[in-house]
């Protein structure tokens, strides 16, 4: 297992409008909103947990997205694409340099049983065999 470097709880689920399926039905500002809304919960979310420095290596992230009530699952591509401001966010808080450090990135879906809807994000050191030369 590798090094934890950072890990917090963002209490917002993700936009249905940042889903690379849905993303044809926003446009111009509707669109920047929703995307500012995800990265500065994120940062701020994010600041309390960050390293004294940004990590400055490779990295990998695990995320567990937590649907509030009557969400479906997305798939896979948009689960990537909905998690993008938040990469962007974490970036802000300090937790790394820039986000294309992170060179792998495990997500996990689950039912938020409360109903409300949160991403847990944990911020590794990547493994060697994850680095690519």
């Amino acid at each position: 297992m590798t090094e934890l470097i950072a890990s917090c709880r963002i209490p917002v689920d993700p936009p249905q409008g940042l889903s690379a399926n849905a993303l044809r039905h926003l446009s111009g500002w509707r669109r920047q909103a929703v995307v500012g809304l995800l990265r500065t919960a994120s940062a701020y979310a994010a600041r309390a947990s960050a390293p004294a420095t940004p990590y400055a290596g490779p990295v990998s992230l695990s995320v567990t997205i937590a649907r509030s009530k009557g969400r479906k699952r997305m798939d896979f591509d948009s689960a990537v694409t909905s998690t993008k401001p938040m990469t962007d966010g974490l970036t802000d808080a300090g937790w790394m340099k820039d986000d294309s450090q992170v060179v792998a990135m495990r997500i996990r879906q689950i039912r938020d049983l409360a109903g409300e809807g949160w991403i847990d994000v944990a911020m590794r050191q990547a493994p060697d065999n994850d680095v690519w030369p």
